[in-house]
Parts: structure tokens; C-alpha cells; sequence
């Protein structure tokens, strides 16, 4: 998408505009493409900037406030879940690719 906020923020705006027109189109296509129902639950935490309407059948829950602190060791597992699928997927392209 490459835009941008001067304060390095993500505002309201360019986050829907992320997720409406690049997250939920790429959500939609994996759902379609792998024959699953289309729904979608996007978890947020509990940031102004993050919109509150949902879209579709694309659902938006956030996370009550001030649970940052409480969840944060999970975020470290997904994110190291995700880097290993990643990680596995990237060279199972570049290998195909050879």
C-alpha cells in the first residue's frame, strides 16, 4: 500500500484503508481459493485508531483495555508460529521456483 502518517502512526484512515482494500481481499481469496466459508474474525486491541465497524462477513473483536500486559507472552508465541510458517512456506517457493 505504501502510505504513510508523518507521525508514524497508523490513523484511522489508513488502517481501513489497509484492511478494506488489501487484509480482507487477501483474507477472502485464501477462503475461496482452500473452499472455506467466508467469515473472518480479526482480533484488535483496543486502539482509537482501529475502526469499529465491521465489514461483510468480516468480524471485528477488540480486546477490553489495558490487557496488553496480560496477553503480550502470547503474542510472542504467534508471532513465532507465524515466522516459522513463513519461513517454511518462503522455501518451499524458492525450492519450486529452482
Amino acid at each position: 500500500m505504501g502510505r504513510s502518517n508523518r507521525r508514524a502512526w497508523a490513523t484511522q484512515d489508513l488502517f481501513k484503508e489497509w484492511l478494506f482494500k488489501v487484509c480482507a481481499p487477501s483474507i477472502k481469496d485464501y477462503l475461496d481459493n482452500n473452499d472455506l466459508p467466508l467469515k473472518a474474525l480479526l482480533l484488535l486491541d483496543n486502539v482509537p485508531g482501529h475502526p469499529k465497524d465491521p465489514k461483510d462477513n468480516f468480524l471485528i473483536q477488540f480486546l477490553p483495555p489495558n490487557t496488553t500486559s496480560l496477553i503480550q507472552p502470547k503474542d510472542q508465541e504467534v508471532i513465532a508460529a507465524f515466522k516459522k510458517l513463513y519461513t517454511r512456506v518462503l522455501f518451499r517457493r524458492c525450492f519450486e521456483a529452482c
